[in-house]
């Protein structure tokens, strides 16, 4: 029973991925969003804090700037720390500030070069809303969130080394984690370096994104935490990255 959440959370993997495969020849509008609902459905909502949902939407705050794309695939969402100005209260997707917000996830079928660029574009223009901020708590400067960029494509080119040309030349540090399960899962250090996971298993494609979702998992608990002003080391609230070679979070 050793390995019993990694292979569970490798089995629904390995569904989400073929689900998505069938789903990929069909060609109408509504395909991204299915691609999207698979990926949060199955494996991202149930691996979350309790107050932390999957939503999609805009994102906003005091120090609002123009931005290209503000429509945002998958935002992380902390429902403790600010209200959302919802459309409808059974739909999750509105407008949410910028103060609830753990994590950005970019989500791709199939994914290319200028999705690339046009990622990094996003986070730029998103790292220029500030936190909303009183003045006492500005000046205190002890509020430490991190920003929480992820990448994710179901599949991409050929080559791995083409992904890793692409990224390593245009994300300058700026993404967190960056998932493709057929080629690979990276996330950046401390030392803004990538690393790459080691699948423990032979089923990689599967266990690639299981492990990403439970960094992403390990990740929300601690922005979370961040968020409520609250010391990590001294809680027992958690998610489940450490079940894939110590892949727990986000680096400092």
């Amino acid at each position: 029973m050793d390995n019993y959440i990694r292979d569970r959370m490798i089995i629904d993997a390995a569904r989400v991925i073929n689900l998505a495969e069938q789903q990929s020849g069909l060609e109408h509008q509504g395909l991204k969003g299915r691609f999207r609902e698979l990926l949060v459905n199955e494996l991202l909502q149930p691996w979350l804090p309790p107050l932390v949902q999957c939503v999609t939407g805009t994102v906003v705050s005091s120090t609002n700037i123009f931005r290209s794309k503000t429509q945002e695939d998958i935002l992380l969402i902390d429902q403790q720390i600010s209200p959302a100005v919802l459309i409808e209260p059974s739909v999750k997707e509105g407008v949410y500030l910028r103060n609830s917000v753990l994590a950005r996830i970019e989500v791709k079928s199939s994914l290319e070069l200028k999705h690339v660029r046009e990622f990094k574009t996003s986070c730029d223009e998103f790292h220029k809303l500030n936190l909303d901020l009183d003045n006492e708590r500005f000046q205190a400067e002890k509020i430490k969130m991190k920003e929480i960029n992820v990448l994710f494509a179901f599949k991409g080119p050929k080559k791995v080394s083409t992904v890793l040309e692409w990224f390593k030349s245009e994300t300058n540090g700026i993404f967190s984690i960056i998932c493709i399960p057929k080629h690979g899962l990276w996330k950046i250090t401390s030392v803004n370096k990538w690393e790459q996971y080691q699948c423990q298993t032979e089923n990689k494609e599967a266990e690639r994104l299981a492990a990403f979702t439970g960094i992403l998992s390990n990740t929300a608990f601690d922005q979370h935490i961040v968020a409520q002003g609250r010391d990590r080391l001294s809680s027992l609230e958690g998610g489940i990255g450490q079940c894939f070679n110590q892949w727990a979070v986000i680096s400092e």
